[in-house]
């Protein structure tokens, strides 16, 4: 029968056609377009079962080929049935085998060929079991534990966030086999497919925290980063949001220790003025000082004066995260209009030059958005 359809193969365009001599799984493989096959006849066993089945998918991957086909006469086991629709194997049988131009029919006369052929066949079948047993340690037999894994690749499903537990206990099972037996796991891209999947579920959310960790660590925010972490936490789905820690959303948008102290500077600074409502910032800096939640801030601004003139002035003043300075008079001096040498020592802004720690520009859009 094999000489049979080798000679259907050549005539359907199949090339490379290699008999194989250790019958590792497979008695021959072809080529057609880019594609190699393996088959394997089952000869004359009438009812094949899963080790038959579990020899040619050993076959496959131990050539490389891209699909097995069995070729029988007989009849597949219902639990050879079910593995070979778990594994891909293409089984040929009597009908198809005959629709072909394969000859199924057997004659009487030929017996004696028969019982050579039989030996024959038997002979391929235990050399290879015992030299892979010896070579590679039971290559040939995939064993329950491989059988579980593919099966369990099989029935993920549709992947959600729900999907977690489910792909942390195949690729532990997975883990579990040596590596002979993970060659065998035959639809284990399949797996790595469904992580990849679960894994770009995470994009978007991965991109709301990585800027939730980064805002939470810094000294300050630009109202432009608070609206940047905003619309992309909206732009999530409900589900997506679900995965987002809200304590730790607030926390990384709210107002930062020095903004507080900033905005106390700019509140006292907006109580002088006849028109509170049009103070403008023009530029804020500040310096923290030696004890945590105290700064010198400097501001620059402009608004309207109890006068009602439009002015743009400077004040340096002394804050805390709670309370503005209690010495403003000073706060409104630049060492530049006071005559007085040992008065300027005292002044804020002197002291704010002196202070040694890191100066820090302030948005000035996000403190007028918090006052």
């Amino acid at each position: 029968m094999i000489e049979q359809v080798i000679k259907v193969l050549e005539n359907d365009g199949f090339t490379n056609i290699t008999h194989v001599q250790n019958n590792f799984g497979l008695d021959f493989y072809a080529e057609k377009q880019g594609k190699k096959i393996g088959f394997l006849s089952t000869g004359k066993i009438r009812s094949i079962g899963t080790d038959m089945v579990q020899k040619v998918y050993s076959g496959k991957n131990y050539y490389g080929c891209n699909a097995v086909i069995l070729l029988t006469l007989g009849d597949l086991t219902e639990e050879a049935g079910q593995m070979a629709n778990q594994f891909g194997i293409i089984i040929w049988g009597k009908d198809r085998l005959e629709k072909i131009g394969i000859n199924t029919k057997t004659k009487n006369n030929n017996s004696r060929q028969k019982k050579k052929r039989s030996k024959l066949w038997l002979l391929l079948l235990i050399i290879p079991v015992i030299l892979v047993a010896v070579l590679v340690g039971g290559y040939l037999f995939i064993g329950q534990d491989v059988l579980n894994v593919c099966k369990d690749i099989s029935s993920i499903g549709d992947i959600s966030f729900e999907s977690k537990d489910v792909l942390s206990s195949i690729q532990e099972e997975y883990n579990s086999l040596d590596e002979s037996k993970k060659k065998l796991v035959f639809n284990y891209s399949a797996y790595e497919n469904a992580m990849a999947e679960y894994e770009s579920l995470f994009a978007n959310i991965n991109g709301v925290n990585n800027l939730i960790e980064k805002y939470t660590k810094a000294e300050s925010l630009t109202q432009d980063e608070v609206d940047e972490l905003n619309r992309k936490y909206d732009a999530l789905s409900d589900i997506e949001k679900e995965q987002i820690n809200k304590y730790q959303l607030s926390q990384a948008t709210a107002l930062k220790s020095l903004e507080k102290c900033a905005i106390q500077g700019i509140k006292q600074i907006r109580s002088q003025l006849k028109n509170p409502s049009g103070l403008e910032l023009l530029e804020v800096t500040i310096k923290e000082k030696d004890t945590p939640g105290t700064a010198f801030v400097y501001i620059e601004y402009s608004g309207t004066n109890s006068f009602g003139a439009r002015i743009s002035d400077t004040a340096t003043l002394d804050v805390t995260e709670t309370s503005g300075d209690g010495f403003y008079a000073l706060a409104l001096i630049s060492p530049y209009e006071s005559a007085n040498p040992d008065q300027i020592l005292l002044l804020n802004f002197s002291q704010y030059l002196k202070l040694n720690s890191r100066e820090i520009k302030l948005d000035p859009e996000r403190l007028m958005n918090n006052l």
